[in-house]
């Protein structure tokens, strides 16, 4: 910790978690104010309820991502929700809302975004209260998707998840 960096600190934390680790349970917190819009959280409370969250393996692996001037760059499974917003895939699951009969199955976790004007730039909301959507893991896969909700595109998508919201200068 640097002399007067105060709440960046933690900031400068996750970043460093995040050059060594693509594991995404460090975005998957819930907000729980309107001034969170980004992944990396504010401070260590945003986690307090996160003690189930647990990260999926990738046989893959997964894009980096990296924090950047925009805002986090990041690589995300991501389908249109509504108009401005986008529902996308974490690699993780929250053990604590799976119900007994899921419990054997593949799910995945999935956070709502929201467009910013400008260009690819994104923030965290709410969609009716929640942070996050749970889902099966073959809700994700694009041929299912289509049949069963939508028909919208299910497919990586490169987004910059701005840290703080612009603010309007008069």
């Amino acid at each position: 910790m640097l002399y007067g960096e105060g709440a960046k600190a933690f900031l400068r934390l996750q970043e460093e978690i995040i050059k060594q680790s693509d594991d995404h349970t460090i975005f998957a917190w819930p907000i729980t104010a309107h001034d969170e819009p980004g992944l990396p959280a504010d401070s260590p409370d945003a986690f307090a309820t996160c003690a189930r969250m647990e990260a999926m393996t990738s046989r893959k692996g997964r894009s980096p991502y990296s924090l950047t001037n925009r805002g986090l760059s990041i690589v995300l499974t991501a389908t249109p929700f509504m108009t401005d917003t986008y529902l996308v895939r974490l690699e993780c699951v929250d053990r604590h809302i799976l119900v007994e009969e899921e419990e054997g199955k593949q799910m995945r976790l999935g956070m709502f975004l929201r467009r910013l004007d400008e260009d690819d730039q994104f923030i965290r909301v709410r969609h009716n209260g929640n942070t996050f959507s749970q889902a099966k893991a073959s809700f994700w896969d694009e041929d299912t998707w289509r049949k069963t909700m939508t028909g919208r595109p299910v497919q990586p998508m490169q987004v910059y998840v701005r840290q703080k919201l612009p603010t309007n200068n008069p």
